[in-house]
């Protein structure tokens, strides 16, 4: 991959830096030939359309090119997530001289004020970014988007010399964003899976390329939390009906309080998530492949006085019973991560069954809520 091309592959996988690709506008280029030559570039380099109403060129105290209202269109070469889709109020940047027609990315900082954000599946709205570049790394100082009725702030680093397509490290805080904006356009099995607001943190790394580069290379740590919300979780749960009798609506949970904290790496989401329910209280922890394989343990407590249908098992279920009547279960999901296999826990069924007077240990009811407040504490 040329240097030219591997610019254009960072533009497009990280397009809030639009204006990255332009610090090196030429001192003496007309206006109307700069606006032509853009287009020209944004079109040879991935089948972009650049569309420009203005551009301006300062130069005082050194070269400024100023591009507004514009958009950048590039279709989804490389699968649904690759396509870009920017409409900006205006893109400022300071350059330092260089060559645009030989395509160099050149020292310089740069701002920009974005309107709509598309990336992929994912649509961001007033976006400002701001960041500079010494021609071989682009940093991100400030980024800030809206998402629904909440905010997403960050800071990234994008080094063009690693690998083939460049090496990203970001940080990134998230304030009250709609789970199905945050989630959806990258996970598809989320897209409609939690409604409900989220608020976070994460961190990490990847290579920029395809997807499979993007999914193998993926570093990352972070916690989400929520309060008030439902998690659809009836697929996964189709194993589990018949053990639910009459009480069939209990997999859309409705919790009052949800946290989640992961980390991803070698292609393995490692996952640890409690949610406390108005009338079910769930957690789930353990690896999901990115490829769509999981194999999760899940702990469940059942509204009090409800008897799930054990069948053989049944006679376990007053034994299961905490000191609030409600029934505690344990079983896993194995499997796709779109239809898994359930398999009820008869280990841990029994391990309830013998510690049920032992009191509540440091998973029970009183440590849930206690494990999240220390989440939410880091």
């Amino acid at each position: 991959m040329n240097r030219r091309k591997r610019i254009v592959g960072v533009f497009g996988l990280t397009a809030v830096l639009l204006s990255a690709l332009l610090l090196m506008a030429p001192r003496m280029i007309p206006k109307d030939r700069l606006a032509a030559e853009l287009r020209r570039l944004a079109a040879e380099q991935g089948q972009a359309d650049l569309t420009l109403s203005t551009v301006g060129v300062r130069l005082v105290p050194r070269p400024t090119v100023t591009l507004g209202p514009g958009r950048l269109v590039r279709p989804p070469l490389g699968g649904p997530r690759s396509g870009v889709d920017l409409a900006w109020d205006e893109v400022d940047l300071a350059v330092a001289l260089g060559p645009l027609l030989r395509g160099e990315l050149g020292a310089g900082s740069f701002s920009a004020r974005i309107a709509r954000a598309g990336v992929g599946l994912a649509v961001y709205d007033d976006v400002t970014v701001k960041g500079r570049s010494d021609g071989s790394r682009v940093e991100v100082t400030s980024l800030r988007a809206g998402l629904g009725s909440g905010t997403l702030e960050g800071t990234a680093t994008i080094d063009l010399e690693a690998g083939s397509g460049g090496r990203l490290e970001f940080q990134i805080e998230c304030t009250d964003v709609p789970a199905a904006g945050l989630l959806g356009p990258w996970i598809d099995d989320w897209r409609n899976r939690l409604e409900g607001d989220l608020s976070g943190w994460a961190r990490g790394s990847l290579i920029l390329g395809d997807e499979a580069a993007v999914r193998s290379s993926l570093v990352l740590e972070g916690a989400l939390f929520g309060r008030g919300g439902v998690l659809h979780a009836g697929d996964w749960l189709e194993e589990a009906l018949p053990y639910l009798g009459s009480r069939q609506d209990l997999v859309d949970v409705l919790y009052e309080r949800v946290g989640h904290v992961f980390t991803v790496g070698q292609g393995v989401y490692a996952a640890d998530l409690i949610i406390l329910g108005e009338e079910t209280d769930w957690r789930v922890a353990g690896p999901i492949e990115l490829a769509g394989a999981m194999d999760l343990a899940v702990q469940v407590k059942l509204p009090p006085g409800f008897t799930p249908d054990l069948g053989q098992w049944r006679f376990l279920a007053e034994t299961l019973r905490d000191a609030r009547g409600r029934v505690n279960l344990a079983f896993g999901l194995v499997g796709p991560w779109d239809q898994p296999a359930f398999r009820l826990d008869l280990q841990a069924l029994l391990a309830g069954a013998n510690d049920r007077d032992a009191g509540e240990g440091p998973d029970g009811e009183k440590g849930w809520p206690a494990r999240l407040d220390k989440w939410e504490a880091r």
